[in-house]
């Protein structure tokens, strides 16, 4: 009868919005994923080491970012997924084994993977070929976030965000050129783990800062602009500088210009939240103010304006299908004597008991409108004047039935008058039909009230 258009409804359509997008992201990685390991497959160097003599891609991390994508998609929105669990301690494990290899220079797994020769070789050859520990504490950020997500989920997010942290300081040694920022992290790593971590940081789409920088709003677009802004500039800036000025010790530089733009881009966010909360105000006080025109706050059905709206297309989409359509228009008998008995308030609740009386026996595609004071009026689609008789007079038999519960009355009975009329050749629109649902009404009310009277009957003279 009444659709209610929730907030909720449209938070709902905004997380799953960005949840497409994060299965974007996620194809992405695994193409990326192919193709490094087509380069292993194939022995082509240029696509696990894209930077000649530069650091590679190892098996490793390839390996390990399939987890995680497995673990994204495996987690539930509302409930720890066991499967979810497995894969990202397996993640988890990998990067913390790789650590303990890099911290103790112990041989742990790196030797395990189906390719491990070709890391020797070039190893051997004085030449970066495994999973660093920018990578390591990347991918791990990433997997006991995953796993802390239902139950520490402010917490799960925070130590996920380090994953994108450590992928944007190695491009930032890549842009200086000082290898001590990268932790021989592969440009194609970075490639890798961007994508990587901003879809798992989406697994948190509830939270509203989020929803604002990624959702296709136009202030979605600008943050995200100037993100990239906030990234680019400042290390392109800098990188221009150190070359022009021939600086010797550029670390404390590039340290100091990845500190600007991650300030930048703290900036960027606090702005898309703050204008995403006040335009969630906004949005609120809309559906709020349209909602206060179109429904009834006391009987829950639709006001004259808008029923008077749905109606005008109803009967326009009963013309273009050749479908019937019936208008019911209902008056409380005797109401104004219950209002000078028993009180305005006791009015209001016959008012609402009737409403919700009338919706009993109504369906979903039925228009129920509070028409004035104590008039309610109904427009049925797809149906005959024969059949809203008996609708209306089955309807009539039940409220003249129901015992209303009304304080300091208890036992108040109500009956209705009911007039209907239907869709012809000569009522052929909405003023027709409501004027001719009208007079037959109030004929029922001239002729003993509590009773149903049709358009046949008032050609017949009753």
């Amino acid at each position: 009868m009444l659709h209610k258009n929730y907030a909720g409804y449209v938070n709902l359509d905004k997380i799953r919005a960005i949840h497409a997008l994060k299965y974007q992201l996620l194809q992405l990685v695994i193409f990326l994923i192919v193709i490094i390991y087509a380069g292993y497959l194939f022995d082509i160097e240029s696509l696990y080491r894209p930077i000649h003599n530069g650091p590679a891609t190892h098996e490793l991390t390839i390996l390990s970012a399939l987890l995680i994508v497995a673990a994204v998609l495996m987690d539930k929105i509302n409930t720890t997924s066991v499967w979810m669990i497995g894969l990202a301690f397996t993640a988890a494990l990998i990067s913390l084994l790789r650590l303990a290899e890099i911290g103790f220079e112990w041989r742990l797994i790196s030797h395990l993977t189906p390719f491990h020769e070709v890391a020797e070789t070039a190893i051997a050859n004085n030449l970066s070929h495994a999973m660093g520990m920018n990578t390591s504490m990347a991918i791990l950020s990433l997997a006991i976030a995953l796993l802390l997500r239902h139950t520490l989920s402010k917490l799960s997010f925070s130590i996920a965000s380090i994953a994108p942290f450590l992928a944007f300081s190695s491009l930032a040694g890549y842009s200086f050129g000082e290898d001590a920022l990268h932790g021989a992290m592969s440009f194609l790593t970075i490639t890798l783990l961007l994508p990587l971590s901003l879809a798992t940081l989406m697994q948190w789409a509830h939270y509203k800062f989020l929803r604002a920088i990624f959702l296709h709003t136009q202030m979605g677009k600008i943050s995200r602009a100037q993100l990239l802004l906030s990234m680019t500039i400042p290390w392109g800036l800098g990188a221009l500088i150190v070359y022009l000025s021939n600086v010797n010790d550029v670390y404390p530089f590039a340290l100091y210009t990845t500190g600007v733009s991650w300030f930048i881009i703290g900036m960027v966010v606090f702005a898309a939240v703050t204008y995403e909360r006040l335009d969630s105000r906004r949005r609120t006080h809309e559906r709020q103010s349209h909602r206060l025109s179109t429904i009834d706050t006391l009987t829950e059905c639709y006001t004259r304006v808008e029923g008077l709206k749905q109606g005008q297309y109803a009967v326009s989409m009963a013309k273009r299908n050749r479908a019937p359509l019936s208008l019911m228009m209902f008056d409380i008998d005797n109401f104004k004597r219950i209002n000078d008995n028993y009180g305005h308030l006791a009015g209001d609740q016959v008012l609402k008991a009737i409403a919700d009386e009338i919706k009993k026996g109504l369906r979903k595609t039925d228009i129920l409108t509070r028409w004035g004071g104590e008039e309610f009026v109904v427009i049925l689609y797809d149906c005959a004047e024969a059949d809203a008789m008996t609708l209306a007079d089955k309807i009539r038999q039940a409220i003249a039935t129901t015992n209303l519960s009304l304080e300091p009355q208890s036992d108040l009975h109500v009956t209705v008058s009911i007039g209907c009329s239907s869709l012809t050749e000569a009522i052929a629109d909405i003023p027709s039909l409501f004027n001719h649902a009208d007079t037959a009404m109030y004929a029922a009310k001239k002729t003993g009230k509590n009773k149903v009277v049709g358009q046949q009957q008032l050609n017949e003279g009753l």
